[in-house]
């Protein structure tokens, strides 16, 4: 069995000042969401054995946060060529990882990361694939798992969908959650 969790960067600064994309630092209400979310991950008792992470600031500051928060030590690998990747292209990242990791993080960007979980979701609950299906935003996060013993084993649409989760769209104190099991 082989878990993948796909997570977006939390919201990120679109000031002006900040010329170059990468460097774009989180909001105040991107540092907030991570709290929100990284207690949604501890529900779900979320502990990758190796997090792949983006090298933009926003994705490292994430990673930061989360794991200030209290989620699991792993294995982390900053990778340059997550930074904007296509879902193909992170599609053959997720096959090239090691077999002895059974879980695996991608901490990322959109479109890529949306389309990604799409695209290799074939199952779960409907609650959770409708969600994913409507919206990705900032710091959205979805766990998928295989029946397979190899990352180059994984086919589209062959995951289950176990959880979705985002930080509140709406300012109420409620965040999206939806998961096919009881947590």
């Amino acid at each position: 069995m082989k878990t993948l969790y796909l997570v977006r960067h939390a919201k990120a600064s679109k000031e002006p000042k900040y010329y170059e994309d990468q460097t774009r630092p989180l909001t105040p209400q991107g540092e907030h969401d991570i709290k929100q979310v990284a207690g949604m991950l501890h529900r779900f008792e979320v502990a990758p054995d190796l997090i792949l992470c983006s090298t933009a600031l926003r994705t490292r500051q994430t990673l930061e946060g989360l794991t200030a928060m209290g989620m699991p030590s792993a294995t982390i690998a900053m990778q340059p060529e997550l930074y904007l990747a296509s879902a193909s292209r992170l599609f053959d990242i997720v096959c090239q990882q090691p077999d002895t990791c059974d879980s695996v993080m991608i901490i990322g960007h959109n479109q890529g990361l949306h389309q990604l979980a799409i695209a290799l979701t074939g199952t779960g609950d409907i609650s959770s694939l409708q969600m994913l299906s409507h919206q990705f935003p900032t710091l959205a996060c979805v766990g998928i798992t295989f029946d397979a013993h190899s990352w180059s084993e994984l086919s589209l649409a062959a995951g289950d969908l176990d959880f979705y989760c985002a930080p509140n769209q709406d300012g109420s104190s409620m965040p999206a959650l939806s998961a096919g099991f009881a947590g």
